[in-house]
């Protein structure tokens, strides 16, 4: 019997330590509040910790402040990575909480990304000055400098200041390089530069003495080699003692050395200007001039217009574009100029907007060059629910339209406000993105018919308006019009109306779409939507899960239905039944034993 009741009662202490492990998590990392327990738990994938003071905001809690949360990843990753810092020079190797930039098999250079001191020294006796390189993976060079040139055959640098043929002796002098090249400028005094020798005395740049003491082109003397790859010509009598010769389709710069790409296209003189209508650009290609309207217009009765012809366009949900002189039906909703004709154009996708001034420099005019700091700084943020960013305007500060894959949950619409990462003045959007605090406005589902369907709703030209409904878009009739038919694709609806009113007492047609899912369907953290009961007026007023079908399907023949859980179970109240059950059978073996 002894037996029967150790063995029983170590059962019923293994079943405690189960219990206990499901609860046993350390009171600092147990989450708290409605937001964690709704959401913020399976989004973290770990600790959850509720804003204090908030219900609809919540952080996900990392080991120390060391790491950032990735929410692509759903990990905690170092501050300090390969993904938040770059390497000039060399690859980077992530340490703990370091990197290091490592220049292993990079010719020159030592492991530690240093110009190795024979490389410089050599360097030096040619006559050069190494420099570090300018890509990650590549070696340092030997550089001439501005003012001499690299003769590869003898491996060494030499002064060029002497054939310049556009510069004087004064402005060498001025710069410190008489004692560069004795060939010209002699009796010049770097000490003075305002004291002239006398005029015959010296020659100037572009002319070397010779042996027998006289001033000759550089030209002539053939000392233009290094300078003039492709030949020369003593120009006698010209501006300058000679001029090098240059390519097919490349013509001499202006110092009278260098080639640079001849023009196909230059831009009309006034007078030729005169050829073209007004409003269309000139220009001159291969000596014809070209008169054509601007890059987003076409010639319509004789006047360059942006605007489309009257078309069908926005039947379809696209609308009209001009490019390249030409009418296209296009998808409104994407950057037409870096898509396919043919591409799908099915409104699958949610929209929100978000400004914020960021700690960079905004001074680059194509608001493109911040799209993918501010992409990853999202995706980080936000997890991979982010499918695309738009950047719409960065001039003092940032407009983005954030593209998700499935709606945006509540919880997550504060989130670039919270400052999780502070950094003084500025709070981090890892991996790369610091923003001033405060700045940061809440994430805004966009109104589309607003925005990217506002062409759409106008060449409809008073007979359908756009009015989002729900989770679509839709193009409904106009008031002095009905509607006699509908077109659904994606998100989208129109109406197809005719002059005329609705006849109230015509039910209106089914508006559920099928290829349409309500929004949070996905998604666990948002309620579904409800509606109103009809039928049995003792329920009108409560609410139900909107579904068309009140009676499900019996489950199919072979297949098990699961069975529904009670409202009101949990896994604390499933363990004390089962304890209590266990207990009362160790009791009644007790007394049959006794």
């Amino acid at each position: 019997m002894r037996i029967c009741v150790g063995f029983l009662a170590g059962v019923l202490l293994i079943s405690g330590t189960v219990a206990d492990g499901d609860v046993g998590v350390p009171e600092e990392a147990v989450s708290q509040g409605v937001a964690c327990e709704s959401f913020g738990n399976r989004f973290c994938n770990g600790p959850c910790k509720q804003t204090p003071g908030s219900n609809d905001t919540f952080s996900c809690v990392c080991p120390s402040d060391e790491f950032y949360f990735d929410a692509v990843q759903r990990i905690c990753l170092y501050k300090t990575s390969c993904v938040t810092q770059k390497c000039s020079i060399g690859f980077c190797k992530d340490g703990r909480n370091k990197v290091f930039c490592n220049c292993e098999g990079i010719p020159y250079m030592t492991l530690n990304c240093k110009v190795q001191k024979f490389y410089q020294d050599e360097c030096e006796e040619r006559g050069g000055q190494a420099l570090m390189p300018t890509r990650p993976a590549e070696g340092p060079r030997c550089a001439c400098g501005e003012w001499a040139k690299a003769d590869i055959e003898n491996k060494k640098c030499v002064p060029s200041t002497c054939l310049r043929p556009t510069v004087t002796c004064k402005e060498l002098c001025e710069k410190g390089l008489l004692g560069k090249d004795p060939r010209c400028c002699q009796g010049w005094n770097e000490t003075d530069c305002t004291r002239e020798p006398e005029n015959g005395t010296y020659c100037s740049p572009g002319s070397l003495i010779n042996k027998q003491g006289r001033c000759q082109d550089a030209c002539s003397a053939r000392q233009t080699n290094l300078i003039c790859p492709y030949g020369c010509q003593p120009t006698p009598g010209g501006k300058t003692a000679y001029q090098c010769w240059c390519p097919l389709r490349k013509e001499v710069a202006e110092d009278g050395v260098s080639c640079k790409e001849v023009p196909k296209v230059r831009l009309c003189r006034e007078d030729e200007q005169k050829a073209c209508r007004p409003g269309q650009s000139c220009e001159v290609r291969d000596e014809k001039i070209i008169c054509r309207c601007r890059l987003h217009e076409h010639l319509v009765d004789g006047v360059c217009t942006e605007k489309c012809r009257p078309n069908n366009c926005h039947e379809h949900f696209l609308k009209c574009v001009i490019s390249n002189g030409k009418e296209q039906c296009r998808c409104p909703w994407k950057d037409w100029r870096k898509v396919f004709i043919n591409d799908e154009c099915t409104l699958k996708r949610y929209y929100y907007t978000v400004s914020f001034k960021p700690n960079i420099s905004l001074e680059n005019d194509d608001c493109d060059f911040y799209g993918q700091r501010v992409f990853q700084a999202m995706r980080t943020a936000l997890g991979s629910r982010v499918h695309m960013v738009q950047i719409l305007s960065c001039t003092k500060k940032i407009e983005a339209r954030l593209i998700f894959n499935e709606p945006l949950p509540e919880l997550l619409r504060k989130k670039l406000q919270m400052c999780e990462y502070q950094e003084g003045e500025y709070c981090m959007l890892y991996p790369s993105l610091p923003i001033e605090k405060g700045s940061a406005t809440e994430i805004e589902e966009e109104n589309l018919c607003e925005s990217v369907l506002k062409e759409q709703e106008v060449a409809y030209n008073g007979t359908n308006e756009c009015v989002k409904d729900g989770n679509i878009f839709w193009f409904k009739c106009a008031p002095g019009f009905k509607e006699v038919n509908q077109q659904s694709v994606g998100r989208l609806r129109r109406s197809i109306c005719e002059p005329g009113t609705e006849d109230p007492t015509v039910e209106p047609a089914d508006t559920d779409d099928p290829n349409v899912e309500p929004a949070g369907a996905d998604d666990p953290a948002v309620e579904p939507a409800t509606q109103e009961s009809k039928g049995d007026p003792a329920t009108k007023g409560t609410t139900q899960h909107a579904s068309k079908e009140t009676n499900p399907e019996p489950a199919s023949k072979g297949t098990t239905a699961e069975p529904e859980k009670s409202a009101g179970s949990s896994p604390f109240k499933s363990h004390f039944l089962e304890l209590l059950l266990l207990y009362g059978g160790v009791v009644t073996l007790l007394q049959i034993l006794h």
